[in-house]
């Protein structure tokens, strides 16, 4: 942060340093345009923090999905293991969560945490009957059929949690101007 403060100090004193500097206002930024070309950005504090907290709460978003996934296609040597590391992946993700704070980001973030919450609830109650399936290697006809419904029940749910999350980072990056990757 400090260091963001004398970026900032020195990018504001080259502006003004230079009696020949043409402000320009553009609706996305505002910059100094000299005789020689060079074009220096005024940057928007503001705007770096959003865009620093979409970009963390994607990607713990992302982290967490990879590690449900992961455990998802686990086998019956793999699954106890990648269900606690599931679980820590969410515990530290729940907590670092509860740190964050950036303005117009509050549903963005609750978005983030229901998923969270919707993950570990799913696994800490239902998803434990599953390991035993999984552990016991063959499966017969009833099994498979109840990992199935499992799946497909899981996937609905998590559909709905990860609509809103796209909803929301859609609305935070509109109020903060930013331009999400397609």
């Amino acid at each position: 942060m400090r260091l963001n403060k004398v970026v900032y100090s020195c990018i504001f004193l080259s502006l003004f340093a230079c009696s020949n500097n043409e402000v320009v206002e553009n609706v996305k930024s505002t910059y100094t345009e000299e005789s020689d070309g060079i074009i220096e950005y005024d940057l928007n504090e503001d705007r770096i923090d959003a865009v620093q907290f979409n970009n963390n709460l994607s990607m713990i978003q992302q982290n967490v999905s990879r590690q449900i996934e992961l455990l998802f296609q686990s086998d019956s040597i793999d699954i106890q293991q990648n269900y606690e590391n599931t679980l820590f992946e969410i515990e530290i993700n729940l907590h670092e969560l509860k740190s964050y704070e950036v303005e117009n980001g509050e549903n963005f973030l609750k978005a983030i945490t229901d998923l969270l919450i919707f993950y570990k609830n799913e696994l800490t109650n239902d998803f434990p009957e599953l390991i035993e399936i999984i552990k016991s290697g063959v499966k017969n006809e009833n099994e498979l059929e109840r990992l199935n419904e499992y799946d497909v029940k899981f996937a609905k749910e998590e559909a709905e949690y990860l609509e809103i999350i796209f909803q929301e980072q859609d609305t935070f990056a509109a109020i903060n101007n930013i331009k999400l990757a397609s």
